[in-house]
């Protein structure tokens, strides 16, 4: 569908975009979630790989307001983001008719794909490349984050190590299979203080609070919360723990490294080769759990899309980490963290693992903990 001319013209004035050039209009959704937000990073990586159509994207903020403002912004440099109230007025009307979305999108020959498939080939590529991060702090930002940290206790120079762990209470939805239990992470928080480092806990208000823990911040339920500090918090952690949420995209956006943990795979998630996952055992109708190989067929793998309640439809069970395999998986990321992530798994069983997801993207450039590999070797035997 065709734009009209005056419209045309009113982005010509205010973005600088050619008349007759095309355009790639981004619908509200993408700025309804922090992770909808993060997806950007993909986007932008997609978009100059040749993944996407030709043309000047242009996103249309929620009339509400957005997830986070500040991450937001941080975006504006590469894509245009409106703000006349007018131009979205006059746009909103064509952003279903031709508008782009994280769903679906046309990969190469023009044949439709899942949206979260060709994300997850453009990260790979994007890491064998070499290519950086899109998206940096400036340094005034920094310097203001350094000093909210200071007034939540927690001193300059200090490091630190991001958590955020899915429990549903915000979306209300407790057995959605991205969730798991905060108190499993208890034993890796522990690893991390009587190192020194401090754990900074994100989230909402409606999570479970944390009980007091020595170099523990539980920021989800600290007054000092906001947008920005969120934002901080992941940009310049040594790495984030993590489950499957939206919340994971904004530290690799920034090159923090991650550990995502009771996953079940990349599930419009912005992974990257500094990314090392523990994937939740799936157990089979026949009381087995189910091999990679087979995990990642559509047949098996759709269905953790649809959430818990498909799986125990048809007789499958999701098995979530132990509190061992969480705490031995944050200690070898501290250590691979303090020696650089030269993006190399030191797990001899790595090879295995690889030949067992064949060609399926599901992780994008990430790799298994290594423990977690060596522990369960019946997933790739």
């Amino acid at each position: 569908m065709p734009i009209p001319e005056p419209i045309r013209k009113k982005l010509r004035d205010l973005y600088a975009i050619p008349i007759d050039e095309p355009v790639r209009i981004l619908p509200f959704e993408w700025t309804t979630r922090i992770g909808h937000i993060g997806l950007l990073d993909s986007y932008l990586r997609m978009k100059k790989l040749g993944y996407l159509p030709e043309g000047h994207p242009i996103l249309l903020p929620h009339p509400n307001g957005t997830a986070n403002p500040y991450f937001l912004s941080l975006w504006s440099k590469y894509i245009n983001i409106v703000h006349d109230k007018a131009l979205i007025r006059d746009l909103y009307r064509y952003q279903r008719a031709c508008g782009e979305t994280f769903i679906a999108t046309l990969s190469k020959g023009n044949v439709c794909t899942m949206w979260n498939h060709q994300a997850s080939l453009a990260n790979i590529e994007w890491e064998r490349r070499g290519l950086g991060p899109i998206v940096a702090l400036p340094e005034k930002d920094k310097a203001s984050g350094r000093e909210l940290l200071a007034a939540v206790g927690i001193p300059h120079g200090a490091w630190w190590v991001a958590m955020h762990v899915r429990s549903g209470e915000f979306h209300g939805d407790r057995q959605n299979p991205r969730n798991a239990n905060i108190e499993d992470y208890y034993p890796a928080i522990e690893e991390i203080t009587k190192r020194g480092g401090w754990v900074i806990r994100l989230g909402d208000a409606a999570m479970p609070r944390l009980p007091p823990m020595t170099n523990v911040v539980d920021l989800a339920h600290h007054p000092h919360k906001s947008a920005f500090l969120d934002i901080y918090v992941c940009a310049g952690a040594k790495f984030m723990i993590g489950t499957v949420s939206g919340m994971l995209n904004v530290p690799v956006a920034f090159d923090t490294p991650l550990l995502l943990t009771n996953s079940y795979s990349s599930c419009w998630l912005n992974l990257s080769a500094k990314t090392r996952y523990l994937p939740k055992i799936v157990v089979g109708p026949n009381s087995r759990p189910v091999p990679l190989s087979r995990y990642v067929q559509d047949t098996v793998h759709a269905k953790l899309g649809d959430g818990e309640f498909s799986l125990v439809y048809d007789g499958y069970e999701l098995i979530d980490n132990e509190c061992k395999e969480i705490r031995e998986a944050t200690l070898e990321m501290l250590e691979e963290v303090n020696n650089g992530m030269n993006g190399v798994s030191p797990c001899h069983n790595i090879g295995k693992w690889t030949r067992a997801l064949g060609d399926r993207p599901i992780f994008g450039p990430a790799l298994p903990a290594p423990s977690f590999v060596t522990r369960h070797t019946e997933l790739v035997e």
